[in-house]
C-alpha cells in the first residue's frame, strides 16, 4: 500500500472515530448516521494533533475528501503545549476540541484522570 495512502486513511479514521464522541450508542449504523448529520448540523470540527505538515495532512486531507461539507479546525501543538490548556478548559468547563491525537503518556497520564474523553 502506498504510504500517502495509508496515512491519509488513518488520519481520517482517527478523525471519524473521534467525531463519534458524545453520541449515545445505540447501534453501529444509528450511531454512526447520527454522528454524520450532527457533524454536518454544527458545519465544523476540531482537531488537534502534532506539530507540522505532515500532522496537518495527514489528519485532514481524506477526512475533508469524504466530508467536504464539515469544516476542519486543526491546531497541532506538541502535547507538552497542548495538555495544559486542555486540562485548564475542562476545569473551566470549556470544551474546545472535538478530536485529540496525540502520545499515549499525554491520554493515559493526563487527560483520562480527568474524565476528558467521552464513550465512542
Amino acid at each position: 500500500m502506498d504510504r500517502g495512502v495509508g496515512r491519509g486513511r488513518l488520519g481520517v479514521f482517527a478523525i471519524v472515530l473521534v467525531v463519534a464522541i458524545g453520541v449515545a450508542s445505540r447501534g453501529w449504523a444509528d450511531t454512526w448516521d447520527d454522528t454524520v448529520k450532527a457533524a454536518i448540523a454544527e458545519g465544523e470540527v476540531d482537531v488537534h494533533g502534532g506539530p507540522g505538515e505532515l500532522f496537518l495532512h495527514v489528519l485532514t486531507d481524506g477526512f475533508r475528501k469524504a466530508f467536504p461539507q464539515i469544516k476542519i479546525n486543526f491546531s497541532g501543538q506538541s502535547g507538552r503545549d497542548a495538555i495544559p490548556k486542555i486540562v485548564r478548559e475542562r476545569a473551566a468547563g470549556v470544551y474546545t476540541l472535538d478530536v485529540y491525537v496525540g502520545g499515549s503518556s499525554s491520554v493515559l497520564q493526563s487527560l483520562k484522570p480527568i474524565n476528558a474523553f467521552a464513550p465512542i
